[in-house]
């Protein structure tokens, strides 16, 4: 079973001058999964607690269900909530099995062979691929497994709703893959509400169908992770979802003009100011004279600096008083002179007096 999860107007202080949390709201549909991106400190910890009964907001309300659980007045416990939370650092008993520590929230708190053979602690270790660990500690075990075990000791009791502090923080690139498609694969198969907080954009958009970027104790925008990705309506969520380069543009009658060079618009737009989005994977460094499939000419600049990717090569390149971050398919010593050009999506934006960025997407 899963319980739709509302979150209206939170506010939390920790102290008289300063809200950590400034009036969030979210809205999850019942076994739905909603990705929170925010920077480290930014309070996704702090709602994530709230939401589960252990911090209590100064305002706003959560409800799951048709129940309200918190508000200043009236707040149910954390333990006859029906939520789940994983904490970041696991949390893990040290002197209890993985199979007793699976089976900690079920009824009677099974240890010994009672936790090892309970049918619903082999069942979520068959799930999980923790079946050969279940008889030793958790000191003993990699990250990915503990990683795996702590999920499964907060999905034994079953619970409505799936709470996530940074699930993938302490993992390397491989075990990564394999619990993002894990915890992917929970939502398919009609598991609890689900929301997740992070600080990496890809994560974010790996595991969220919808994302929400909280910045200054507010949600920016929320909304499917892609269309965030390629049409942010805020600064914050434009600069949140990944490396981006934002370029100041000046409207001309045949599109922007912008420190890449000209760039075509979709329609005519009367605002003052003026922005262009570019992704880095839509930004190509060639060597001079090797643009001309491109959106234009291109414009030259110098290679500042330069990182493998996992496909290409990243790369600053200096292009008057701007650094861009752009990609090229080949190593490029630094100080070297390059053309920059762009292929694919990019977007205009508008910036309005509140940071609100409007976009018109176009295709160069």
């Amino acid at each position: 079973m899963s319980r739709a999860l509302v979150i209206d107007g939170v506010v939390k202080r920790f102290a008289r001058d300063k809200s950590v949390l400034d009036g969030v709201s979210l809205a999850l549909r019942a076994g739905g999964t909603l990705a929170l991106l925010g920077a480290s400190g930014s309070g996704k910890s702090t709602l994530l607690r709230i939401v589960a009964g252990l911090e209590t907001p100064d305002r706003g309300r959560v409800i799951l269900g048709d129940t309200l659980v918190n508000d200043p007045r009236a707040r149910v416990p954390a333990h006859l909530r029906r939520v789940g939370l994983v904490f970041q650092d696991l949390e893990l008993w040290p002197h209890r099995t993985t199979a007793e520590n699976v089976a900690f929230g079920l009824a009677g708190r099974p240890r010994g062979r009672a936790a090892l053979n309970h049918p619903r602690v082999r069942a979520l270790a068959a799930r999980l691929g923790i079946e050969g660990v279940l008889a030793r500690r958790p000191d003993s075990l990699s990250g990915g497994e503990r990683q795996r075990a702590a999920l499964a000791r907060t999905l034994a009791p079953e619970p409505d709703v799936l709470l996530l502090d940074e699930p993938l923080a302490s993992l390397d690139a491989q075990r990564r893959g394999d619990l993002i498609g894990l915890l992917a694969g929970l939502t398919l198969e009609g598991g609890p509400t689900t929301l997740l907080v992070t600080h990496d954009p890809a994560e974010a958009l790996a595991l969220g169908a919808r994302v929400a970027v909280l910045a200054a104790g507010r949600i920016a925008e929320e909304g499917p992770g892609q269309e965030l990705y390629t049409r942010p309506r805020t600064r914050a969520a434009a600069l949140a979802l990944g490396a981006a380069n934002l370029l100041a543009a000046r409207r001309e009658a045949r599109g922007w003009t912008t420190a890449l060079g000209l760039l075509p618009a979709v329609r005519a737009d009367d605002a003052a100011a003026r922005w262009v989005l570019v992704r880095p994977e839509n930004l190509r460094v060639e060597p001079p004279g090797r643009a001309e499939a491109a959106n234009g000419p291109g414009v030259e600049g110098r290679v500042r600096a330069l990182w493998p990717c996992p496909e290409d090569f990243a790369v600053q390149v200096e292009v008057g008083e701007q650094i861009l971050e752009a990609r090229s398919t080949v190593a490029l010593e630094p100080g070297r002179r390059v053309r920059l050009s762009v292929h694919g999506a990019v977007a205009g934006l508008n910036l309005d007096p509140q940071g609100t960025l409007t976009a018109e997407e176009h295709v160069a």
